[in-house]
């Protein structure tokens, strides 16, 4: 079969996996946070706007609401139709890896990502993450094809796009200065051209990010967090938060009890890290309950089981590590700056939230990435098992005689 061939087949293994995790999920909402994005997306297509009191992520409503304005009104079609566009991330993740690493590892990174379960339950349900995985893989493919053309155009549209990532997930703010060093360093190219290139898409994200900043100065009076949901969550008392901000709070913490800081980052990183969820709140017969209570259009009972889940989302993700490391070792031998950028990207986002509260669901947004290096480990392993499987295979004898 040709590569295009296999990108369809992934495709269609992939779509047929989210839409019907979809289905499955039906038509009542799974989490109390799935209501609130559904309700304020109906809001802005009624003329309402988010409302004061909205202090979650902004992007994401928006998606939804251009979806349920389309006529895809009800929570089981809003599912499904994400689910189909999400599930076209395997075919962007086949492009960039191609581009950043090659053809072999990208049907292997695309195969994972169009069956590894994290990912395809996250694409059937209303939270910003599924989306925000496939915004990642663009913003790292328009950044690598700006610096491999020196095309400002592509590097704008990283920026833009990471404008937007932003907008879905606060914590992506990390990567506007590890995109802008990288490509400082990389781009083969004058200094002047390099800086370039980082003020481009330092100016293309700050121009995505300004709707939402000057909406929140016009309601608050003051500059604010993306969201300030998540940031409650921060190791600092909302008093200090309200008088320095946020980031002055944090790095004061760090600076006045570095060990307390530093072990608490450290347990938090491990929690990104884990290989099942253990801090989902809705795995609590009682909280269940409790939620259901303040937001009574929930599903009554979660529609995974818990040991199916946990098995498969271990088992899924220690092969998925493993190779990963692997891939990491053979992109770092012949692809240098491709494996620095995607490296830096991970660790940089995962760091973003042992700042506050780490879980397993936080780090969708990353796998496509930690997939390329899986999907290099992976291939690696087949060629040498091809090469293996040569070597032992007899060779015919010929029964012609000189």
């Amino acid at each position: 079969m040709t590569d295009r061939a296999l990108v369809v087949a992934i495709l269609g293994v992939g779509l047929v996996a989210r839409v019907g995790i979809a289905l499955a999920s039906g038509n009542s909402f799974q989490f109390p946070d799935e209501a609130v994005y559904a309700d304020t997306a109906h809001r802005l297509i009624a003329g309402q706007g988010f409302g004061p009191a909205y202090a979650r992520v902004p992007a994401y409503p928006v998606f939804l609401a251009s979806l349920a304005g389309a006529g895809w009104a009800s929570v089981l079609v809003l599912r499904v139709v994400q689910a189909v566009l999400t599930g076209f991330g395997s075919v962007l993740l086949y492009a960039f890896t191609a581009q950043a690493i090659g053809r072999g590892p990208a049907l292997a990174a695309a195969l994972f990502y169009a069956v590894d379960p994290v990912l395809v339950a996250a694409a059937g349900l209303l939270y910003p993450e599924a989306l925000a995985a496939v915004l990642m893989i663009a913003v790292a493919l328009a950044a690598l094809l700006g610096v491999r053309g020196d095309r400002l155009d592509r590097t704008a549209l990283a920026g833009l796009l990471l404008g937007v990532l932003i907008q879905l997930r606060p914590v992506a703010l990390g990567l506007i200065p590890v995109l802008a060093a990288w490509m400082s360093v990389s781009i083969p190219a004058r200094w002047s051209r390099r800086l370039l290139h980082s003020g481009g898409l330092l100016l293309a994200c700050l121009l995505s990010l300004l709707p939402w900043t000057y909406r929140n100065y016009r309601v608050h009076g003051q500059l604010m967090p993306v969201a300030t949901a998540g940031t409650r969550a921060a190791p600092v008392w909302n008093s200090e938060v309200a008088q320095r901000g946020l980031t002055v709070s944090i790095l004061g913490n760090a600076w006045t009890e570095p060990g307390k800081f530093a072990r608490r980052i450290g347990g938090e990183f491990l929690h990104f890290w884990e290989i099942y969820p253990t801090r989902l709140a809705t795995d609590n017969p009682r909280l269940r309950s409790n939620m259901r209570v303040r937001e009574p259009r929930m599903s009554a009972a979660p529609i995974y089981g818990k040991g199916v889940r946990d098995t498969l989302s271990a088992i899924s993700f220690t092969g998925e590590m493993i190779l990963a490391v692997l891939g990491v070792a053979l992109a770092w031998r012949s692809r240098r700056w491709e494996t620095v950028l995607l490296c830096m990207l991970i660790l940089t986002f995962a760091l973003g939230y042992t700042m506050f509260v780490a879980k397993l669901r936080y780090r969708i947004p990353i796998l496509p990435l930690l997939f390329v290096f899986a999907g290099t480990g992976a291939y690696a392993a087949w060629e040498a098992a091809r090469a293996c499987v040569r070597r032992r295979t007899p060779r015919p004898v010929s029964v012609w005689q000189d």
